[in-house]
Formats: C-alpha cells, sequence, structure tokens
C-alpha cells in the first residue's frame, strides 16, 4: 500500500468504495453499489496515503458509502451520489473536494444542478466530469440528450451546463462559474499552480471560442482557438 501511495500522482479514483456499474446495464452488474470495504480497511488506505504525504481520493456513492469516506478523511470524492445535505456541510468543514458527474457512473441517481449549487453554495470545492465514457443516467432528465448513446469527453459542456446556468440564475459570477470546469478540477489534482486560471508563472494553456463554455456554448465547434502552454494548437478561426 505505501509503494502504491508512493507512486500516485493525483487523488483520481484511487480506490472504489462501492462496486460500479461503469456503463454496463443493471441486469448485468446485479452488485452494484455493494460496498467493498470495512471502515478499518478504508482507514487503513487513507492513512498509508497520508502518510505518504498524498492525498487519495475514491469512488462512492450512496448515503453509507459517503459516511464511511468522510469518516475516513479522504480528501476528494467522486461522484458523491446520493449525499445528504449534513454530508455536503461535513465536507465542506473537512474541505473535501467533490467531483461531480451529472452524467451518471455510480448505482445512485447523478449529481442534478440542484444538488451541485448546493455544493458550491455550502463551500464545497466541486468540478463537473463527464466520467465518461458513459450512457446517460435514465432519471437525469436535466440532460437534454436524444439518446443513451455512450457519451464522452466531447460533451463535457453539455453535462455541465445545466448546473452552470442554475448558478448563473443564482447570481453567481461567470469566473466562479466558469471554474467548475477550469480551476476545480485543477485544484481536485493538486496543479493549480501550474494550470486551470490564467496568471504569472502558470502554463498558458486557454481557449479563444465563441462565448462562456458551459453557459453559452456546449459544441466543439464554438471552440476557435486552443493554446497549450501558450502555443497555438488548434486554429478554427484561420481554417476560415
Amino acid at each position: 500500500m505505501h509503494v502504491l501511495a508512493g507512486e500516485s500522482e493525483y487523488p483520481g479514483e484511487n480506490l472504489f468504495l462501492n462496486a460500479t456499474p461503469a456503463n454496463f446495464k443493471p441486469e448485468e452488474v446485479p452488485r452494484a453499489g455493494e460496498i467493498i470495504y470495512e471502515q478499518s480497511e478504508l482507514t487503513q488506505v487513507v492513512d498509508a496515503f497520508h502518510r505518504s504525504g498524498k492525498s487519495i481520493g475514491v469512488h462512492v456513492g450512496g448515503e453509507e458509502a459517503i459516511r464511511m469516506a468522510l469518516a475516513a478523511g479522504v480528501d476528494v470524492l467522486h461522484h458523491a451520489h446520493g449525499i445528504t445535505e449534513q454530508q455536503i456541510i461535513e465536507a465542506a468543514q473537512k474541505n473535501i473536494k467533490i467531483v461531480a458527474t451529472p452524467l451518471g457512473g455510480t448505482h445512485e441517481l447523478p449529481n442534478s444542478p440542484e444538488q451541485i449549487s448546493r455544493l458550491v453554495q455550502a463551500g464545497v470545492t466541486t468540478a463537473i466530469s463527464t466520467d465518461a465514457y458513459l450512457p446517460p443516467h435514465e432519471q437525469a432528465s436535466w440532460l437534454s440528450f436524444p439518446d443513451r448513446e455512450l457519451k464522452g469527453p466531447e460533451t463535457l459542456m453539455a453535462i455541465a451546463q445545466p448546473a452552470m446556468k442554475l448558478l448563473q440564475k443564482q447570481g453567481y459570477g461567470e469566473n466562479e462559474i466558469l471554474s467548475l470546469i477550469t480551476r476545480n478540477p485543477a485544484m481536485v489534482l493538486g496543479k493549480e499552480k501550474r494550470y486551470g486560471s490564467l496568471g504569472k508563472g502558470l502554463e498558458a494553456n486557454f481557449l479563444v471560442t465563441a462565448g462562456v463554455p458551459g453557459l453559452e456554448i456546449t459544441s466543439e465547434e464554438d471552440i476557435r482557438q486552443v493554446y497549450y502552454r501558450g502555443v497555438k494548437v488548434i486554429d478554427r478561426i484561420g481554417e476560415g
């Protein structure tokens, strides 16, 4: 465990606390959601990562599994589908970050726009991810996809838009809303001093778009230029 913790580069899904349905149909994974670890085992793993100076994230869904993760002191909750109001407050108090996945990813109902808004309101550092490739959850009424075909990273803006629009309606500014898919993911990875925003000493990774990503645009075609470390790598303006 200490070797694994020492070689870990980021607090991604280092641990799956629940058996995951992934992108399979419910009948193909009858034990989806089953809690795999005992509390003592989970705490031991978390302690091993922390003794190595590393953060740890867990794939988790359901109130009981989230309770275990919070008690163990994990640094990042991936999905956190089914999180309760009290658990949101506890996550904020413990400075635990959450990667919301409105598309799906666990046996529970995905993160709704209202739930993501509540995380932001509580002060939880929240990032939005696709957890691709997945089919849209059957009960994710906030998504506008016309089918249940597998969706990938190219759909991130469309997946994030309902929550971003709600936050805008609630009076949040564009920069704070945009951080759900820019700065906050960098913070989850512990890379906010390298990228995720624009500033002196940071890598110049940025887009030139036809509108605010997620808020005003959801199509890749509306991304006009892409700069990576200050170098233009995609140019649709020049193509015209």
